[in-house]
C-alpha cells in the first residue's frame, strides 16, 4: 500500500485477511447472485424501494423476492462459508471488512440496512481512520453542465485541501468532476454500484485507477458484481452516510442525486446545493432543495 514499508504492509494485510466473518459474507454473495431477481421484486412491488427489501435479514429478504431460485441462492451461499468471496478479493487485490470488525465505520452503523460487508482497494488504513466530521459528499446529475462541472471540480478541490475527504459515486458529470477536484489536493473516496475491481462507467478507467492509487474504491458488492438499477440508490445511502454533509451540485427534480439527499435529511445530516437557473431542469432538484431549507452553496466556505 502506498508509503507503507513491507513490514507494515504485511501486518496490515495480516488485520485486512481477518476483518470479514463468514457471516456477514453471505450477505454480499446472496445480494450478487440476487442481482436480477432482486431488480424484478423492487419493480413489480408497488410502493416498496430497494430500502424496504435491504432492510430485511438475508433469510427474509430471499422470501420477499419470491423467486424459486432465490433459496437454492441462499443455501449455497451459506455453503461457501464466504471462503470463496475471500479468495476472489485476494486475487483481485480487494479488501473487505464486516460490521463485527472493530475497523467498521461508525458512520455506516446509524443506518436501518448497513452493509454487512465493505469491500474496497486503496488505503485501508487511512480510509478507517476517517469521522464523519472529516467527509463531505458531492453528487449530481450524469448530463452535467459545463457550470456543473466547473463547479464541482472546485468544490472537490478546495474541500481537499482542507483535509476533507470527498466522497462521491464515480459516475459521469458532477462526480467525476468532483473526484477530479479533490485528487488535485488531497483524497477522494469512489463508491460504486458494482464491485470495487471494476470501473464503471467503462469511461473512468483511468480516473478509477488513479483513485485506487491514491484514495479509496469502496463498495458492498463482491469483486466481479455486476450493477443493477436497485444497487445505484443502494450505493446512495452509503454515499450520504460517510459524511457531515451531502452537497448537490445539479439533479432534476427526480433523480438519484435527490435520493442521497434524502438519505442525508433522514439521517439528520446537512443536506446542501448549488443552485442554478430557475430555467434550467438540471437545476429544479437543486433549487427545490434550497427553497425547502437547504444550505445554499457558493463555494467551500458555506460548509461547516
Amino acid at each position: 500500500m502506498k508509503g507503507m514499508t513491507m513490514k507494515e504492509t504485511i501486518e496490515e494485510q495480516a488485520v485486512v485477511d481477518d476483518a470479514a466473518c463468514a457471516e456477514c459474507l453471505t450477505r454480499p454473495r446472496v445480494l450478487e447472485r440476487l442481482g436480477p431477481y432482486l431488480e424484478n421484486a423492487v419493480h413489480n412491488t408497488h410502493g416498496k424501494s430497494i430500502r424496504h427489501f435491504l432492510e430485511l435479514d438475508t433469510e427474509a429478504l430471499v422470501a420477499a423476492v419470491g423467486d424459486r431460485h432465490a433459496n437454492e441462492i441462499l443455501e449455497e451461499a451459506q455453503a461457501e462459508g464466504g471462503s470463496k468471496v475471500l479468495s476472489e478479493c485476494e486475487a483481485a487485490g480487494v479488501w473487505a471488512v464486516c460490521r463485527h470488525n472493530k475497523d467498521y465505520p461508525n458512520a455506516l452503523k446509524v443506518l436501518k440496512d448497513p452493509p454487512a460487508v465493505l469491500f474496497g482497494r486503496g488505503d485501508y488504513s487511512r480510509f478507517f481512520w476517517l469521522t464523519v466530521d472529516e467527509c463531505v459528499s458531492i453528487v449530481g446529475s450524469r448530463r452535467a453542465t459545463s457550470y456543473g462541472l466547473e463547479v464541482s471540480r472546485s468544490l472537490g478541490h478546495e474541500f481537499a485541501a482542507e483535509g476533507r475527504a470527498v466522497v462521491s459515486g464515480l459516475a459521469l458529470g458532477i462526480d467525476g468532476s468532483a473526484h477530479r477536484g479533490a485528487l488535485e489536493a488531497g483524497l477522494t473516496v469512489a463508491v460504486l454500484a458494482t464491485g470495487p475491481d471494476r470501473a464503471y462507467p467503462v469511461s473512468h478507467t483511468r480516473l478509477y485507477r488513479k483513485i485506487v492509487e491514491e484514495g479509496i474504491v469502496l463498495s458492498e458488492m463482491p469483486p466481479g458484481a455486476r450493477a443493477w438499477k436497485w444497487c445505484f440508490p443502494a450505493r446512495n445511502r452509503i454515499i450520504a452516510a460517510l459524511s457531515a454533509t451531502t452537497i448537490v451540485v445539479e439533479a432534476a427534480a427526480r433523480s438519484g442525486s435527490m435520493t442521497a439527499a434524502r438519505y442525508a435529511e433522514d439521517l439528520g445530516r446537512q443536506v446542501a446545493a448549488v443552485p442554478g437557473l430557475i430555467t434550467s431542469g438540471n437545476a429544479a432538484g437543486t433549487n427545490e432543495l434550497i427553497a425547502k431549507g437547504a444550505t445554499l452553496v457558493r463555494d467551500a466556505s458555506d460548509v461547516q
